[in-house]
Parts: structure tokens; sequence; C-alpha cells
């Protein structure tokens, strides 16, 4: 999944925006307040009352002919786009979706977290409708706790709240309703309990008899995390995309919107949760990855297994893999890392692909959809090339990546070094499925050991070798890559993009150029560190 931010934190709690229209939730009460008969009486009084000024005839006809012609003017105008279209003010184009960050400031995936909400409604029965005893005093109570809740919002867990006006229960004076969200049941009740709140239903209840014109409700929903949807299309911040939370990003508190564009065309995780919300136990598996062979071999991992699971991009271009909250999941600093609710209902922490691997397949495959039974032949050369992946073919690639795509100057032995190791290793490979005629590596199933060198293989010519010298490899990494969890998997945390970086050479350079960059910044910065360290 992908996701960029739309709208930078701010320094200051945003106007909830129930109380940022204020006048427009006026306007359209006072609208909906008397009939469409009713309006035209009040103008056929006004235009009555024109009767009596001089030259009625041209009063009476003129400023609304006038009227009308600007209105259909404006109309063609901005209908034709030679004039602004006030309406798509704030409308943003595309899909989007609220993603709300944790405590500091990282957005995982849809639905991640559990919502609480409120809808409290109002309606006054009265023959003059809003203008009825009692209706005002109702609504400067509903506008004091909203005003109230805004300015302590995280402490009363308040994330926003958006106001309606129904229209499906009568024609006039209609019920006006606010969806009012929190990020805990608990919060919601402690702020029910608080002054302002006791004090409005006091009130109700000495005032009540008086007023039993006036019709109010609420209705409370919760949500659990991985059990709410919500997406827009071609839409303007409303409901949960209203909403704003106080985070801490470095030292400093913002305040942070959870609406995000996606902006790939994998499928959204609450489309996927739809389908698994039958399974036994609900899954606390996040991800912490990125675009790169270690990264990728998880997320098709996961998808191949059918699980639920949040994943959170680590942008290895900012040193994100160094930050403490991130040391303290993978002391390595590296991608992959994975957390998860373990057997005892505790968090665990699972860092090193090989060693996520065997976690997922040990504890999620039971059907061995991916994996065999531990103790079995099968087990044990499966796991001998998954070994023989992370001891060879990921580390000497590795290293052909490195001296020829990001070392700062040409080393022809380096380069010439790595490459033909790797391109040993393939031959093992290459051999290894001839021999076997079997379309995977081991027990004529697609399994970890597969996936595991599945992300390496398919970026053969990033480190310069060519893999349609090997034959079988390479029409075992096209059924691979033909298997629809593998193409989910790989687009992960971003668009996979290598084999249309390896068929444009000019556009692969600027690509190396970039990264040879930061690679050598952050061996710098990681040497300083060592050297603060260690005083060598």
């Amino acid at each position: 999944m992908t996701y960029d931010a739309i709208f930078e934190p701010l320094a200051s709690r945003p106007t909830s925006q129930y109380l940022n229209n204020a006048s427009g939730i006026l306007l359209a009460l006072l609208r909906d307040n008397f009939t469409i008969p009713t309006w035209l009486a009040f103008g056929a009084i006004f235009q009555g009352l024109v009767c009596l000024l001089p030259y009625r005839n041209v009063v009476l006809v003129l400023p609304v002919a006038l009227f009308l012609t600007f209105k259909l003017a404006h109309t063609v105008l901005m209908s034709c786009g030679f004039i602004k279209n006030p309406y798509m003010d704030g409308v943003i184009i595309g899909r989007t979706t609220p993603i709300f960050p944790n405590e500091k400031g990282i957005q995982g995936s849809p639905a991640g977290v559990g919502i609480r909400a409120i809808m409290v409604s109002v309606r006054s029965n009265h023959a003059l409708g809003m203008f009825g005893p009692g209706y005002q005093a109702v609504d400067d109570f509903f506008k004091g706790m909203s005003r109230e809740l805004s300015k302590d919002a995280t402490k009363y867990g308040f994330l926003g709240n958006t106001g309606y006006l129904s229209c499906t229960d009568r024609g006039v004076s209609s019920e006006f309703m606010s969806m009012v969200y929190f990020e805990s049941l608990e919060k919601l009740h402690e702020y029910a309990h608080g002054k302002l709140h006791t004090e409005t239903m006091e009130w109700w209840h000495r005032t009540g008899e008086k007023y039993k014109h006036i019709s109010i409700m609420h209705e409370i929903f919760v949500a659990p995390k991985k059990h709410r949807e919500a997406i827009y299309l071609n839409y303007h911040p409303i409901g949960l995309g209203a909403t704003s939370k106080e985070v801490t990003i470095g030292e400093q508190k913002v305040w942070m919107s959870p609406l995000v564009r996606v902006i790939s065309s994998r499928p959204l995780y609450y489309q996927k949760s739809r389908r698994a919300l039958e399974m036994a136990s609900e899954s606390d598996i996040h991800l912490y990855t990125t675009q790169t062979p270690n990264g990728i071999k998880i997320s098709i991992t996961l998808e191949e297994l059918g699980l639920p699971y949040q994943s959170t991009k680590i942008d290895i271009s900012k040193n994100t893999q160094k930050e403490q909250w991130f040391l303290d999941i993978n002391p390595n600093g590296r991608i992959p890392a994975m957390t998860d609710k373990f057997t005892d209902g505790e968090p665990i922490r699972v860092f090193e692909s090989g060693s996520i691997m065997q976690y997922l397949v040990a504890r999620y495959d039971k059907d061995y959809k991916i994996s065999f039974p531990p103790g079995s032949r099968d087990f044990i050369e499966m796991t001998n090339w998954l070994f023989f992946m992370n001891a060879g073919v990921g580390p000497m690639q590795g290293q052909a990546n490195h001296f020829t795509r990001y070392a700062p100057e040409n080393i022809p032995y380096g380069i010439s070094r790595y490459q033909n190791e790797t391109r040993r290793l393939y031959g093992v490979l290459d051999k290894h499925l001839s021999d076997t005629k079997a379309d995977y590596l081991v027990g004529g199933k697609c399994t970890i050991a597969d996936i595991s060198h599945w992300g390496w293989i398919s970026a053969a010519g990033w480190a310069g070798i060519e893999i349609e010298d090997f034959p079988f490899l390479k029409a075992w990494e096209d059924r691979m890559w033909a298997r629809p969890a593998v193409q989910r998997g790989a687009n992960v945390p971003d668009p996979y993009k290598m084999k249309e970086l390896l068929a444009d050479k000019e556009r692969m350079e600027r690509h190396a150029a970039q990264s040879r960059e930061w690679v050598q910044q952050g061996m710098k910065d990681d040497a300083e560190k060592n050297k603060a360290r260690t005083g060598k």
C-alpha cells in the first residue's frame, strides 16, 4: 500500500468542521425552517411592498431580470470552465482514506486503530421550528460542549465532529445531526461525566417538561481496529477525514490530519480485512519495510498466507531506520522488522528476514501452504535453501549491488569478485531446477525458500547479472511473478518498479546516482557514530 499525506502537520489544532462553518449551519437551518410556499409568501409580501415605490413596473421586473440573467450567465461560464467553480473548493481529486497516526506521527494502515463515535441529533417539532422555545438553549449547550471538546481535545480523546441535516424524515424543520469522533469509549464516558455535559443534562431534566416539542437523541458506535472502513472519491474532507490528532514529531507537538491520498492500485487494507473477519483470531501483525528484496519477501509471505496486516514504510533515504523507536524493534537498524501479539497476549518483535519468515510459517501456516511439517524431509530441504539465500545469494548480490551501483568510485576487483560469486550461486540454483525438473525449489510448490530468493533474482540486472544466462532460473522467476500474491506483496509499501527500471538504462543510471548519494551519506553517518562511541 502506498499513501501520501495530504496536509502538513499544524502547530495548533484546526477548528472542527462543525464549528468551522457556523454561518453555513445557521443558513441551512433557516432555509429548512419554512416550507417553499412560506418562502414564496415572504417573496410576495416583499414584492407587494416594492409596488409602493416609484416606477413600480421597473423596480418589479428589472432587478429580477438582471438577477436571473446574471445567474444564468454565471452558471454557463462556470460549466464551461471560464470562471472558477466554488463548489470544487476543498475537493480532493482521487481516492483518499483516513489513517490515524500513532503518538509519534507514524501512519500505519487504514483501520489500524479503533474509533468510537456518538451521533447526537436534535429536532424542533414546534410550529415555529428553530424559533420555538428552548431550541436556542439546546443549540447553545451543544456548541458550548463542542468548543470545550476542541479546547481540550487530547484530554478527552476528541478527534472532531461533522454536522448533517436530515432529508429523510420530513421536508421542513428537519433533524440536525452531528457525528462526534473519539479515540476511546473511556474518553467519551469521561467527558459525559464532566461539568458542562452534567450541567446540560441537569438543565434538560429541570425543563424537559416544558419543551416536549424538542426531540433529542444519541447513538454510540464502537469500531475496533480492522473493523471499519472509510473511502472518499473526489470528496472534500468530511467525517473521519475532517478530524485531527495531536502527536509528537521529534520534540514538537503538532496536529495531524489522518487523511491521505491512495496512490497504489493495490486493494486497501480494509478490503482484505472484510474477507478476513471470519478468521479465528484477529491479526496484530505490523510490518516495517521498504521496497527492497529483503523487504518485499515478508509482504509476499504475508500475502501468500492471506494474513491481514498493517505496514509502515521505513524511509531509508532519511535514515528512519536509525531512529530510536525503530531501534527498539530492530536493534540492528535494518529492514524488514515486524511486531505481533504473541500467544501470551504480549507484543513480540521479530527481525531479520529469515527469522520473520520462519516465525510466520511456524505460527500461522497450519495448512502448510508455503512450508512443510517440521522434521519432514521437505522441511529440512526447504530450510537448506532458505539458509542458502540468507548466507549466500543475499550477501553476495548485495555486495555486487554496492560495488556496481553505490560505490563512490569504480573498483574493478570488487565488482568482478561479487558479480562472479553471484553468478556462481545463480548457477547452483539453475542446475538444481534443471536436475529436479520442478517448478519450485522444494516439494513441487512455492515455499518460503522460493519467496526468499525471488526479490533478489528479479533484480539481477541491478547487480549487473544477465538472468537470461540461467534459463531454468529465469523460467522460475517468471513463474513466481505470475503468482497474484507475489505481485500484491511486491507492491508493498511502494509500487514495484524494478522491471520497468531495468528496461530503461538511462532511468536506471539516474536512480543509481540518487541512491548512491544517500547510501554514501548513511555510511559516513554510521562511521561518525562508531568513532564517537569507540574513539577510533
